[in-house]
């Protein structure tokens, strides 16, 4: 079993494992994720004239899309 790896502060202090860095800090890689994913619904659903029409342009099922829908509006409150 491999060692996780973990990203240290100069001081040695561990900061965690899953870390990306986007030049000014470290940030999960999860919450960048999120961060691209919402970008690209929201930017989907504004270009198209409906939702069924992101839905393709996506190429996510219904269920996934307001699954995802769902996760952006509790992220955002």
């Amino acid at each position: 079993m491999r060692k996780p790896i973990y990203i240290t502060e100069k001081s040695g202090r561990r900061l965690g494992r899953h870390l990306v860095y986007n030049g000014t800090q470290y940030r999960k890689l999860k919450h960048v994720l999120d961060a691209v994913e919402t970008e690209i619904i929201t930017e989907a659903v504004s270009k198209t004239s409906s939702k069924s029409e992101a839905i393709q342009l996506l190429g996510l099922s219904r269920r996934t899309f307001y699954h995802k829908i769902k996760k952006i509006r509790s992220l955002s409150v």
